[in-house]
C-alpha cells in the first residue's frame, strides 16, 4: 500500500477524510473513531468526528496528537499545523496570503493545486494587493519592500509588500519582462465574481472604507480627494437595476480616467446600503 503523504493535499479535511477511508473499516466508522480518539487521549470520539467532517477545527492539542499518532515528520507536522490555520482564517475572513506563502515553500505543489477561488481569496482580501498591482511598471517603480511602503505612506509593512508581489507573480497578475528583466502587469486587474468567498470581499472592502476614513484626516486639500454622499427615499424592488447601473458607472469611470502613464493609484469607493430595516 503507497504511503498516504499530507503534502499530496491542500486541505487538511481532505487529508483526514483520506486517512479514515484508507485506516478506519467502512462498517466501524464510529467505533474506530472512538477507538483512535481514545488513543489519543479523549474521553469521548465526539470532537473527533467532528473533526474528521469538518464540523469543526482541531485546536492546537489535536493537531499535535493527530501529528504524533501519524507519525508525521517535522515539517509534515507544520505543513498540517499551516493548513489547519489556512481554514481558520478563511472562515473567519482573515488574511491567507502570508499562510499561503509558507505552505508553498514547505511544498512548491501547494500552489499548483489550489482552486481559483482560493488563490483569489488571498488577493482580493488584502487591500494593498490590488495597489501594489497598479504600481508595478509606473515610473520609478522599485520591487522593493522599503521603497513600496514609503509609495504607500507606511501603511504597510515592508514583508508585506514583498509577499504581495510573490503572490501577484504566482497568480500570473506580474511576470518578469524577457526583455528588461523586470516585473510588469498581464492584466488591468482582477474583477472577484462568484467564486471569490464572501468573507474576502467584505474584508477587502472593510480595509477599504478604512483607507477613506484615514484619508478624510490626511488628505485634507480638495485637490486630493473627493468624498461626496447622497440620501435619498429608495424603491427596494429596485435594487438589482440600481447595482448594475452603479457598475456599469465603474466601469465607465475607469474607461475614461484609467491613466497608464501615471505613477499615482486612487481608490474609488462606492457603497449604496439601506438605512431603515426592509418592511
Amino acid at each position: 500500500m503507497a504511503a498516504l503523504s499530507i503534502l499530496n493535499f491542500s486541505n487538511h479535511i481532505e487529508y483526514l477524510a483520506a486517512v479514515g477511508e484508507r485506516y478506519l473499516p467502512r462498517g466501524q466508522r464510529n467505533v474506530s473513531a472512538h477507538a483512535w480518539a481514545k488513543r489519543l487521549g479523549y474521553r469521548s470520539g465526539q470532537s473527533l468526528t467532528m473533526v474528521l467532517t469538518g464540523q469543526r477545527l482541531p485546536g492546537a492539542d489535536m493537531v499535535e496528537k493527530l501529528a504524533q499518532d501519524l507519525q508525521l515528520t517535522f515539517e509534515e507536522r507544520r505543513y498540517f499545523e499551516l493548513l489547519v490555520a489556512l481554514e481558520r482564517h478563511r472562515r473567519a475572513g482573515k488574511p491567507v496570503h502570508l499562510l499561503v506563502e509558507e505552505l508553498t515553500r514547505l511544498n512548491p505543489d501547494f500552489a499548483r493545486r489550489q482552486p481559483l477561488d482560493s488563490a483569489a481569496f488571498a488577493y482580493v482580501a488584502e487591500w494593498y494587493m490590488l495597489v501594489i498591482e497598479q504600481l508595478v511598471g509606473t515610473t520609478g517603480f522599485r520591487p522593493d519592500g522599503e521603497w513600496i511602503r514609503g509609495k504607500l505612506r507606511g501603511k504597510v509593512a515592508a514583508h508585506e509588500a514583498e509577499a504581495a508581489l510573490a503572490t501577484l507573480t504566482r497568480l500570473g497578475l506580474l511576470a518578469l519582462n524577457a526583455e528588461t528583466g523586470e516585473l510588469a502587469r498581464t492584466a488591468h486587474g482582477l474583477t472577484a465574481g462568484g467564486g471569490v468567498p464572501n468573507a474576502a470581499i467584505r474584508l477587502h472592502h472593510r480595509q477599504m472604507i478604512g483607507r477613506a476614513l484615514e484619508a478624510l484626516d490626511e488628505q485634507s486639500t480638495a485637490d486630493e480627494r473627493e468624498t461626496t454622499a447622497l440620501t435619498l427615499r429608495f424603491d427596494r424592488g429596485r435594487l438589482a437595476e440600481a447595482k448594475e447601473y452603479l457598475q456599469t458607472m465603474k466601469d465607465l469611470f475607469n474607461e475614461r480616467f484609467y491613466a497608464d502613464d501615471s505613477a499615482d493609484v486612487y481608490q474609488l469607493n462606492i457603497q449604496l446600503f439601506a438605512h431603515t430595516p426592509s418592511t
